[in-house]
This record gives structure tokens, C-alpha cells and sequence, in this order.
């Protein structure tokens, strides 16, 4: 069965169906192409938002200002991964909290090290 399987891979093991799907991404201007995508969809909807009137409830009429949008996600999600530091700190366990992983019995364990344990 496995050989079966193998018969349709390449030689970088790589499937017909996924070299398909995918191979475009192994373009070396792949990254450019998503840039410059990016780029344009971005200034697209700077672009629109000063043609786009919004309803913006009384109190929060700031709403309304262009770019508004955009700037409270970033400045949201910049927040979240800024705290994101702080947090690792607090929370973050040593790096032997668990212990020794390798399992050791009494017996490996050198007479020295047992006598300081204690």
C-alpha cells in the first residue's frame, strides 16, 4: 500500500495535486506580489474611507474621523501584544520546573548529589 502512495510523489516528495495547489508560492516574487498587494488594498481603503459616510452614535462622534477605524485596531492590538511581555514574565515557569525529564532512578543518581539534597 505505501508503495502505491509513493508512486505519486516527486522526487521532492512533493504531490502532483499539492505542487498544483501550491507551487506558485515557491516563486521567488511571491513575497513582492503579496506586498504590493497589500499596499494597494491598503491605500484602497485609506483612499475610500473620506468618501465613505459614516453614522457615528452622539457620544462617540470621534468616530467619524478619517482612519479612525484602522488606527483603534492597531493601537488594540499593539496593546494586547505589548501586555503580552509583562505577562510571559509573571506567568513563565523555569526552565527545570517539572524537573529533570529524563526520568533518573535512585540508583543513577551520584552518592554526593543525594547527600546535598538533603
Amino acid at each position: 500500500m505505501s508503495d502505491d502512495m509513493n508512486k505519486d510523489k516527486s522526487s521532492d516528495g512533493v504531490t502532483p495535486l499539492a505542487k498544483l495547489l501550491f507551487g506558485w508560492t515557491d516563486a521567488k516574487s511571491t513575497p513582492t506580489i503579496f506586498l504590493f498587494a497589500l499596499i494597494a488594498v491598503s491605500l484602497g481603503l485609506f483612499v475610500a474611507d473620506f468618501f465613505i459616510h459614516k453614522h457615528a452614535y452622539e457620544p462617540v462622534k470621534f468616530s467619524e474621523m478619517p482612519m479612525f477605524y484602522g488606527l483603534y485596531g492597531f493601537a488594540a492590538f499593539a496593546f494586547v501584544v505589548l501586555c503580552g511581555w509583562p505577562l510571559a514574565k509573571i506567568l513563565r515557569k523555569d526552565e527545570n520546573y517539572y524537573g529533570d525529564l529524563e526520568g533518573l532512578d535512585e540508583d543513577d543518581i551520584k552518592p554526593d548529589a543525594k547527600e546535598e539534597g538533603q
